[in-house]
């Protein structure tokens, strides 16, 4: 019922803040309130994904060789 009332609102504009947005619909859609700020809430990183796992890989390899894999996660 909550989803359906929701996809019956107006679009939002892209300029609109979707934090803002969801906080004044918070009372009228709590469920999906919740999933909105989980999944707008998510860090954004300007690392690129092979230079992190790169760094993570010479913690272990390098300065860390006693870690075993298993104690590394």
């Amino acid at each position: 019922l909550e989803l359906r009332q929701y996809l019956n609102q107006t679009v939002i504009s892209r300029s609109e803040n979707p934090i803002e947005y969801w906080d004044k619909l918070k009372v009228a859609y709590p469920t999906l309130y919740s999933c909105a700020l989980k999944y707008l809430s998510i860090v954004i990183t300007s690392v690129p994904s092979e230079r992190l796992f790169s760094k993570a890989g010479a913690i272990k390899a390098e300065r860390r060789s006693r870690l075993s894999g298993d104690r590394f996660n």
